[in-house]
């Protein structure tokens, strides 16, 4: 058709005079993308204005890093003697005979593999899910959430490092104090807490807190006028 050009061709050898880089040149960012011009918000490299301004407001809490722990598992550790079913199975125990592996803020007991499931048992974790607690339950077992603070854990772990055992605290956090004061999810502070109107339980775990504290504060003063001068 008169008037018309063809529209050429790149990227069909050299003899083309459209080849090998198809007229983008060599390296750089032309020849890199397919859009020319550079996005919105680009700055020529330097760190955007977007990205250079904190971010603001309330995004939430960070979730607790909770190692699994599943119950065709415990099972496989009971039966090979590396549990003691006659006394209470705490994280400690479960860390020493390699139930589980690292653990960064507690341990949560899942129910998988709970039909292999057959001993009772006393056990102590960070959380416990409802099929799991019912398997156990079954057994004629225990299940007790206990709240541990990130001192209180690593003193549990490792006992030889410190002089003066700390003990579990009381959760002052609105959403751990209604999980560890439930006794569907069988939070340790359940029996804590029975009887006691929803209004006043805030105050009396904030005062066990407080009557906490006073004790450690005192056990520490009395181990520090024990030690002999030198």
């Amino acid at each position: 058709m008169l008037g018309t050009t063809r529209k050429k061709i790149k990227g069909r050898g050299e003899g083309t005079g459209k080849g090998k880089t198809a007229g983008r040149g060599q390296k750089g960012y032309h020849a890199k993308h397919s859009t020319t011009g550079p996005y919105r918000g680009f700055e020529g490299g330097q760190s955007g204005l977007i990205s250079a301004i904190p971010k603001l407001g309330n995004r939430g809490l960070p979730k607790p890093r909770l190692t699994r722990l599943y119950l065709d598992t415990l099972q496989h550790f009971i039966d090979t003697g590396k549990l003691d079913t006659s006394k209470t199975i705490t994280i400690r125990e479960l860390v020493e005979a390699g139930a589980v592996g690292k653990i960064k803020d507690g341990v949560v007991l899942l129910g998988k593999g709970g039909e292999f499931f057959t001993h009772k048992i006393d056990l102590e974790v960070t959380r416990a899910s409802q099929p799991a607690i019912k398997v156990v339950e079954q057994r004629g077992g225990k299940v007790a959430a206990v709240f541990h603070g990130k001192t209180a854990l690593k003193a549990m772990l490792n006992p030889s490092k410190w002089a003066i055992m700390p003990q579990n605290p009381i959760p002052t956090a609105a959403h751990a104090m209604a999980r560890y004061t439930d006794p569907v999810r069988r939070g340790s502070l359940a029996p804590v807490v029975e009887g006691v109107e929803k209004s006043a339980v805030v105050s009396k775990l904030l005062a066990m807190a407080a009557a906490k504290r006073a004790a450690a504060a005192a056990a520490s003063g009395q181990s520090t006028t024990a030690r002999p001068s030198a």
